[in-house]
């Protein structure tokens, strides 16, 4: 989603630059400060969107070795914990989820809701305390992926 988000930003700096670039370079002129800025835009955008890559492929690699160990220490990692815990969740092993059920404390709202629904896709009874009190947690998107994981686990008659 934020590569999406990054890419239109990037298109639509890029638009406006072009635009820009018909005026004329008169005195006193703002606009070589402007390209100057969306230039710099530009290359933090391009920089995001590399590192996005890069820890995907990290990932993507760790999964297909089926390397568990390795995904649960990058549970720790800022860069990489949103993508550890969908890969543990899609892997489905019960090895990961001591770490996911730490991961439920993490200060970072979408690594919360990331080890959440990774809860849910693995399905061990184990996580329905963490995940219960992980029901009334301040960020909604950590709410609603814990009541999905409830539910996944216990079944939808018994979710609270």
């Amino acid at each position: 989603m934020r590569s999406m988000m990054a890419l239109l930003a990037l298109l639509f700096i890029g638009g406006k630059a072009g635009a820009l670039s018909a005026m004329p370079n008169g005195e006193g002129n703002p606009y070589p400060m402007v390209f100057a800025l969306l230039g710099v835009v530009a290359l933090v955008c391009v920089a995001y969107l590399a590192v996005d890559w890069l820890t995907w492929r990290m990932v993507r690699r760790m999964r297909e070795k089926y390397d568990v160990d390795s995904l649960t220490k990058a549970l720790k990692s800022a860069w990489l914990a949103c993508k550890a815990a969908k890969a543990l969740g899609d892997m489905g092993d019960a090895k990961a989820v001591e770490p996911l059920v730490e991961a439920l404390d993490d200060r970072n709202d979408e690594v919360r809701q990331a080890a959440a629904k990774a809860l849910g896709d693995i399905g061990d009874d184990r996580a329905v305390e963490p995940l219960t009190q992980a029901l009334s947690d301040r960020y909604r998107g950590v709410r609603e992926c814990a009541s999905y994981a409830l539910q996944k686990i216990r079944g939808p008659c018994h979710s609270p």
